[in-house]
């Protein structure tokens, strides 16, 4: 029974460790674009005209030839984190060795930032609840 156990063990575990390459991990994609535009030369022309006739007209002309713009792009790229994490457990006892190994596994997922809650089952019989910080 146990050599079952540890090849049910092993095989699931190159399982979920063959799964990492057939689904790859989706990275979040921020793009900011910052576009700014400046005008600083702007020139006011003024005509006086007098007629002959005595009459006076003013033109006035608003010349505009400059224009400044900066553009400014940012991308920010974060890669996805891991939400769950699956762990085989193997429990010896230091007196009888190898004689009576018990093993396990645990699954824990991600709840809030790096905070994680799990739970774990052994061969015998027990259950555990888990929770880690990563850092």
């Amino acid at each position: 029974m146990t050599r079952q156990a540890l090849l049910i063990v092993a095989l699931v575990a190159a399982a979920v460790a063959g799964t990492r390459y057939l689904w790859p991990r989706v990275e979040y994609r921020q793009t900011v674009v910052e576009r700014e535009t400046i005008k600083k030369d702007v020139r006011t022309i003024i005509k006086h005209v007098e007629r002959k006739d005595g009459s006076k007209e003013t033109v006035t002309t608003i010349v505009d030839n400059s224009k400044e713009s900066s553009n400014r792009t940012e991308t920010i790229v974060k890669a996805a984190q891991a939400q769950w994490l699956l762990s085989p457990l193997l429990k010896i006892d230091a007196k009888q060795g190898l004689t009576e190994p018990v093993y396990g596994l645990m699954v824990q997922r991600r709840v809030l930032g790096p905070g994680w809650l799990g739970v774990a089952a052994t061969t015998d019989k027990q259950i555990m609840a888990t929770i880690g910080l990563e850092f």
